[in-house]
């Protein structure tokens, strides 16, 4: 799959993901810990996860039922 990402498109929060997921964020990082979604650490804490948009929709659409 070729990204649609540029370098003006903004990353995502967990917190952002977890609400456009409604979900809690607990669940969005338990989906990077699983490897079922793809984040990228900016800082060494818990809130330092960004989120590519392409990321988020690719896993949306493999969760579908």
């Amino acid at each position: 799959m070729t990204p649609t990402f540029t370098p003006f498109e903004r990353l995502l929060t967990a917190k952002e993901v977890a609400l456009m997921l409604a979900v809690p964020t607990r669940h969005v990082h338990a989906a990077v810990k699983s490897g079922h979604l793809r984040a990228s650490r900016v800082a060494p804490n818990r809130k330092g996860l960004r989120f590519e948009p392409d990321d988020v929709r690719a896993y949306i659409k493999a969760t579908r039922v």
